[in-house]
């Protein structure tokens, strides 16, 4: 038997990919990264639990990276 187990991507709090993207230079503050995830800016959750927005790092990763590349175009 052959069988494949699809495990999905680990979601995390919004302080938890705060946290991973800071470790990797984001150079906002707590403050910043809520205020923007807040009003829309940010990346893109997943889901929820219960009231907690949930995300993947890989789509944190994508948000960061597309950040940089305007800074760099601008």
């Amino acid at each position: 038997m052959n069988e494949t187990i699809n495990i999905p991507p680990r979601r995390y709090t919004r302080r938890q990919l705060w946290e991973k993207l800071h470790e990797l230079g984001l150079p906002w503050t707590w403050p910043t990264f809520q205020r923007q995830c807040c009003e829309g800016r940010g990346p893109e959750p997943v889901g929820a639990f219960g009231q907690r927005v949930l995300y993947t790092l890989e789509e944190g990763l994508a948000w960061f990276e597309r950040g940089l590349k305007k800074k760099d175009a601008a």
